[in-house]
């Protein structure tokens, strides 16, 4: 399996130690890795329309543009067929980071066992690229749905089991129990934002004190519990869904 990746700082030392790591894990679990190193985001910009990037490393703090927004032009070229990991010691930048849906934050120094993970899961997440549903809407009409194109699920009526599914161009209502399907979508990035709502990490365009605005424009309430579950489960497992 081949991979393109780059990695973008302006500490040459840090990019150097970080792709010996990356050649180095490489031949323990069977990528080949094309690695290229940018010193400035300038550099990385005037390149984007030249390569095909598979992952980006990239520091949040650097001169000029600063990380963020190169996550943000790297996010509008491969729309979410690119995996973008933020290197950093600045944790306070991850609220604003939802807009770009980075796969995961590493601090410095990287360590190797979880760049080992890092690199095992995007692998996987390649190979198995698609999760597909099945639901039955309440009109008898199959809907067979993509995951990743789910925005969130919320409880229409707890007593009669009515659940509405949003996803990015309709909303499809159906039965069932929500606590089953939490349980179902844990590992697809799927977290409880409320009793009565699961979220999807991947679809959340921003976070606005307790109300989350997905990509579709619809918003949900986090309840004050559950923003900082939330917020950690971000931190931990930041778009685990790899989609287009």
């Amino acid at each position: 399996m081949e991979m393109k990746i780059a990695i973008c700082d302006d500490e040459k030392q840090y990019m150097l130690d970080l792709k010996e790591k990356l050649i180095a894990l490489s031949f323990a679990i069977d990528i080949d890795l094309d690695i290229a190193m940018y010193e400035s985001s300038e550099a990385l910009i005037e390149r984007i329309d030249n390569e095909n990037i598979d992952v980006c490393f990239l520091d949040i703090e650097m001169p000029g543009v600063n990380g963020i927004d190169i996550a943000q032009c790297l996010r509008n070229k491969y729309k979410r067929d690119i995996s973008i990991v933020f290197v950093s010691n600045y944790p306070e930048y991850m609220c604003d980071s939802f807009r770009v849906h980075p796969y995961q934050f590493l601090q410095k120094p990287v360590n190797n066992e979880e760049l080992k993970k890092l690199m095992m899961d995007i692998k996987e997440d390649i190979i198995s690229e698609n999760t597909f549903i099945t639901i039955l809407s309440g009109s008898n009409k199959e809907y067979v749905i993509d995951v990743k194109e789910i925005c969130f699920i919320e409880v229409g009526s707890s007593r009669l089991k009515e659940l509405r599914f949003h996803l990015v161009d309709q909303v499809v209502e159906t039965r069932g129990v929500l606590m089953d399907w939490a349980t179902e979508l844990l590992d697809k990035g799927f977290v409880m934002v409320s009793r009565s709502a699961i979220v999807n990490i991947a679809q959340i365009h921003y976070l606005d004190n307790n109300e989350i605005v997905c990509k579709n424009s619809e918003t949900i309430h986090v309840s004050k519990r559950n923003r900082s579950l939330l917020m950690k489960k971000y931190l931990q497992n930041v778009t685990r869904i790899r989609g287009k």
